[in-house]
C-alpha cells in the first residue's frame, strides 16, 4: 500500500492523474486495468468497497456483504487476475470522515489486510497528515508514504503565469495581476489551510470572467474577484 499525503491543493491528485494519463497513452491496453475512486463522491466505507468490488468484477455474497467480506472478495479477485491492477482511492480521508458506519481504523485496516500480490498496487491519496497516527505496526509497517509540501508564493506565481499564457488573451492581464493573486493566496489561505493552488486558479478564472463581462482590464476587477 502506498500513501500520498499533503495539504489540499498541493498537486497530489494532479500528479497521480498525469502519471496515469502518460502511462495509458504509452500503454493503451492498461486503460481497463485501473480503478479510480474519489472519496468526495462515495457515501461511506462500505459503499467504497462495494463499488470497488463491482469495478473489479468480484463476486459479492448478498448474504454476507460486510466490509471485511467485500475486502476478501476483492483480494481474491485481484490475486486470481493475471493482469496487473492499480487501485487509486483519492480523498480517502473524506470517506471515513463522512461516515457513521465504521471507525477510521476498521476502514483502513480492511484495506491493509488485503494480501494483494506484488504485481498489483493500492494507492491512497489524503489531505490528512495524521491518517496513520496511533495505528499499530500491522497497519503502517507495509505502507510507503510520500509527502507533498504546500506551494510557496513563487510556485503559485509560476503556475498562474503558465495557466494565463495558455488560457487568457495576450495583453488582458499583467504580471502584477498574477503576483497580486499569488500574494493573496499565500498570505491569506482559505479555511486556515496552507496555500492552495486551486484557490489561486479560481481567483484568476473568476477575475477573467468579470473582466470580460464588464469590459474592463483584469486589474480593475481583481479585488472584486478576490473578495468574492
Amino acid at each position: 500500500m502506498r500513501l500520498l499525503s499533503g495539504p489540499s491543493g498541493s498537486g497530489k491528485t494532479l500528479s497521480v492523474l498525469y502519471i496515469l494519463y502518460t502511462f495509458i497513452k504509452q500503454n493503451p491496453q492498461f486503460s481497463k486495468d485501473f480503478v479510480y475512486i474519489n472519496g468526495t463522491q462515495v457515501r461511506a466505507p462500505k459503499s467504497m468497497f462495494n463499488y470497488l468490488a463491482r469495478q473489479l468484477g468480484a463476486i459479492i455474497k448478498e448474504s454476507n456483504n460486510s466490509m471485511s467480506s467485500l475486502a476478501e472478495s476483492i483480494e481474491h479477485t485481484l490475486n486470481e487476475s493475471q493482469r496487473r491492477k492499480l487501485v487509486i482511492i483519492d480523498e480517502v480521508d473524506k470517506i471515513y470522515k463522512n461516515s457513521r458506519e465504521s471507525p477510521k481504523y476498521l476502514f483502513l485496516h480492511s484495506l491493509n489486510r488485503m494480501n494483494i500480490k506484488p504485481r498489483h498496487a493500492l494507492l491512497l491519496v489524503t489531505n490528512d497528515f495524521n491518517l496513520t497516527k496511533n495505528f499499530d505496526s500491522e497497519l503502517t509497517g507495509s505502507m510507503i508514504e510520500t509527502t507533498f509540501d504546500a506551494y510557496n508564493g513563487e510556485d503559485i506565481f509560476k503556475i498562474l503565469k503558465l495557466r494565463a499564457k495558455y488560457c487568457l488573451q495576450q495583453g488582458s492581464y499583467t504580471m502584477d495581476d498574477l503576483a497580486q493573486i499569488s500574494q493573496e493566496v499565500f498570505k491569506n489561505p482559505i479555511g486556515g489551510d496552507k496555500a492552495n493552488i486551486r484557490h489561486a486558479l479560481n481567483i484568476l478564472s473568476h477575475a477573467a470572467s468579470l473582466a470580460q463581462e464588464r469590459g474592463k482590464p483584469l486589474s480593475e476587477v481583481l479585488i472584486s474577484a478576490i473578495n468574492q
